[in-house]
């Protein structure tokens, strides 16, 4: 009965809607235009294969696809087959928290349905008790969360644009994300970044990535200006890829801080979107399931005549009992601040004490633990029983991460010198080295040499954790420094050069001028375009030195590759070539 007033309901809708041409609404709420004909199955017994599956819904046929996680290749179009009697707008499938399911949010159910791992309906899942549109109500995206429960979109209703939390069991706890926090409209895909302790949130309406922290308080928006995003996902870099639906549509990249990489629209009214293992990206939209590059082109077609949606990896590990354990080291005392182990493909992360609970099979397994801060120590053949202890001595290596970007700027007669901090637990302050000898030891990110006299030095910065360990040095930084007489007594302009050349990252940039004058240096690619302009300006006569920091006009890191800089004043012009290498 249910299918049957659906169905009228969506002729009435979808006849005036075509008549209104409303793309953007038809999406919003669930409506296909291409339905066809559909069968059913039983399915028999079968894995996930060990390296996982991409798993890609299918709302023409209300079904649920299974491709290829390195490759993109179509694995089995018929993974969840057919099943117009419970499924109606798949939009997102991944394994339940236990790994021993499949939920499928589906739009227009409002809700999720479990199916077995052969593709076979076990029931509703969540609202627990069926359908209850005061809980959710056109339901896009769900992610798992920090804790293990279970986070849901819904975009209508007396609930609408709200983050709703389920426990394990699909009973309903509350909202995890209050409605309309941050303006958030139409919510699409919800995701947890573990490196960030972050929830990001897509959104149809209100057209931006919003950031919330793990309590769910609205952080701000990480971006903002796109149109219709519907999901995103985390490359291994940790960039961010979204699928923007409407125009301006396809797929865009930003990094984790949400800075502009790439626009990649070769297919567009994107829903969904994944890196594959090759690097290439995996595209969905109405159409079918398509592999692009970075250099906007369609590498393949993988199906087409498919209305696909999200794309969810899923791994193809199996658990079936409990073990306990215990990272036992002494002579860690305060450094110890996370554990993380691991039994084959089965992960925790632990508080300070060091313990472990961990879902596997009886098994011989290769056993790693990292902590933060500290290289990763494995113990081969491990032997685990479940319902038992497993007790290991570890005897870590710290890695003290070094500081990264080291510039200098010229003050005469100063060097000034900055840098950026490493990442590592302990981070306790640096070492500052000339010619390999200590100069400074201290806290802050930047440090002037004074008064250094006329030479070529070669500076240094390392990391220092815990008041007791020191990292590896940086990269040398070569620093010319000009006598003064040198410096006033200018007779000819001059482009001097860069030090250093190769040089990754930075590097420092000479001239002179004879005269008071405008003056500009400005840096191109091979290709003659112009990426950065580093000095445009009135200076006096002497000697000066400008860093590129290796970055162009809009912020981005350049690749590695020849540059040209070039320089103008009055009626002088020269140039010269350096390289930058990564």
């Amino acid at each position: 009965m249910k299918k049957i007033v659906f169905l009228i309901t969506f002729l009435v809708i979808f006849v005036a809607l075509i008549a209104l041409n409303d793309e953007e609404y038809l999406e919003e709420n669930g409506f296909e235009t291409i339905r066809k004909a559909r069968t059913s199955e039983q399915r028999t017994l079968r894995d996930i294969p060990e390296g996982g599956l991409l798993l890609i819904p299918e709302s023409g046929d209300d079904k649920v696809m299974a491709f290829d996680p390195e490759t993109g290749d179509l694995v089995d179009a018929d993974f969840i087959p057919a099943d117009p009697e419970n499924l109606s707008t798949p939009i997102a499938a991944s394994l339940h928290p236990d790994g021993n399911s499949i939920l499928i949010s589906d739009q227009i159910e409002d809700g999720l349905l479990q199916y077995d791992l052969d593709g076979n309906f076990m029931g509703w899942f969540a609202p627990a008790g069926g359908v209850n549109n005061a809980i959710l109500d056109n339901v896009r995206g769900w992610d798992i969360k920090a804790d293990g429960n279970i986070l849901v979109t819904t975009a209508s209703g007396s609930n609408s644009d709200a983050i709703v939390e389920f426990d394990t069991s699909g009973n309903h706890i509350g909202n995890f994300i209050a409605n309309g926090a941050g303006g958030l409209d139409g919510p699409f895909c919800v995701l947890y970044r573990e490196t960030q302790d972050d929830y990001l949130v897509s959104a149809s309406s209100s057209d931006a990535l919003h950031q919330y922290d793990n309590s769910g308080a609205y952080i701000g928006d990480l971006v903002a200006g796109l149109n219709f995003l519907e999901q995103f996902s985390i490359t291994p870099s940790g960039n961010l890829l979204i699928a923007e639906f409407s125009t301006p549509s396809g797929c865009y990249e930003y990094t984790s801080d949400g800075t502009f990489v790439g626009h990649y629209d070769v297919i567009t009214s994107l829903r969904g979107v994944y890196e594959l293992g090759n690097g290439n990206i995996l595209v969905t939209n109405g159409n079918g399931v398509f592999e692009i590059d970075r250099d906007n082109t369609l590498v393949s077609t993988k199906i087409d005549n498919v209305s696909a949606r999200f794309i969810y990896f899923v791994s193809g590990e199996t658990t079936t009992g409990t073990v306990d354990g215990f990272i036992n080291d002494a002579d860690l005392g305060s450094a110890l601040e996370g554990v993380m182990v691991t039994l084959g493909t089965n992960t925790t992360t632990t508080d300070e004490t060091g313990y472990y609970n961990l879902n596997v099979d009886p098994d011989i397994y290769v056993l790693s633990c990292n902590l933060a801060g500290y290289e990763e120590y494995i113990q081969e053949n491990v032997e685990v029983i479940v319902g038992e202890t497993v007790s290991i001595d570890v005897e870590l290596q710290h890695l003290y991460n070094p500081p990264h970007t080291l510039v200098w700027d010229f003050i005469e007669p100063d060097v000034i010198l900055s840098w950026q901090a490493p990442i590592g637990q302990g981070l306790t302050g640096y070492n500052v080295y000339r010619d390999l000898t200590i100069i400074h030891t201290g806290t802050e990110l930047t440090y002037t040499d004074q008064n250094v006299p006329t030479g070529t030095y070669t500076y240094n910065v390392s990391a220092l954790y815990y008041d007791l360990y020191e990292s590896d040095l940086t990269g040398d930084l070569v620093v010319e420094v000009v006598a003064a007489d040198d410096v006033f007594n200018v007779d000819a302009n001059q482009l001097i050069g860069n030090i250093p050349n190769p040089f990754n990252p930075s590097t420092a940039i000479s001239f002179s001028l004879e005269n008071p004058g405008h003056v500009s240096i400005e840096i191109y690619n091979v290709k003659g375009k112009k990426i950065r302009t580093l000095i445009n300006q009135h200076l006096e006569a002497t000697t000066h030195s400008v860093v590129w920091n290796g970055k162009d006009d809009q912020a981005q890191d350049a690749a590695s590759g020849v540059y040209f800089y070039k320089m103008k004043s009055g009626n002088y012009t020269a140039s010269k070539k350096m390289i930058l290498m990564k």
